[in-house]
């Protein structure tokens, strides 16, 4: 029961339906892996515990989001100076309109299967209001960042089709609310991976 339990969530989150599923930004989806390797970049300082690849300066992302707006969206990896282990990290910042919403949680699908990923780091500011005017829309900017295994980030960028504007499915987890759903670019997973593989091999 559980196994068929799951069976049917990852079918859920993976056939969402088309209000729920926004397809990529049309300049987004045109991005090809190697666009996103070429302008991934790389924080190396010495005094800093890892190396840093990150796409945030590949693209910049805007798109509406159901429940929200999707401020910017991209994929760092940390890599650990000493251990050579390798963090796979998604960055997202939206702007939530239910001022209240609190999320901790975001589910993604993985080998035909939901998991979820508990956020490591949540951020969340608020513009200014009309506090005069207390039904007047109060906008909340929260930033969640959760970890990928690597094996979901190579099962992302494994399914990057050119000129597909098909995102890999993400689920956040609202305290008391509907769920807000997104999306990751694969061409962006397949870029990122391989930047980091070419700066193990001592390539740019």
């Amino acid at each position: 029961m559980i196994r068929w339990s799951c069976a049917v969530a990852a079918a859920a989150l993976l056939t969402m339906p088309a209000a729920a599923e926004r397809p990529l930004p049309a300049g987004l989806a045109r991005l090809a892996p190697a666009d996103f390797t070429m302008r991934t970049t790389v924080h190396d300082d010495p005094l800093d515990s890892a190396i840093v690849f990150s796409t945030a300066w590949a693209h910049r992302r805007g798109q509406a989001m159901d429940g929200a707006f999707a401020d910017d969206v991209h994929l760092r990896a940390k890599v650990d100076r000493v251990t050579g282990q390798v963090t796979w990290q998604v960055w997202h910042d939206l702007i939530n309109f239910r001022h209240k919403a609190r999320i901790a949680a975001v589910d993604y699908a993985a080998g035909g299967n939901v998991r979820t990923a508990q956020a490591v780091q949540v951020e969340q500011w608020q513009d200014a209001c009309q506090m005069a005017d207390v039904n007047a829309p109060c906008f909340v900017h929260q930033r969640v960042v959760f970890d990928l295994p690597e094996s979901v980030v190579r099962e992302i960028a494994a399914s990057w089709q050119s000129g597909s504007r098909s995102a890999w499915p993400l689920r956040f987890a609202v305290d008391g609310g509907d769920a807000i759903r997104g999306g990751l670019a694969p061409a962006e997973a397949a870029g990122l991976l391989s930047a980091v593989a070419n700066w193990r091999k001592g390539g740019v």
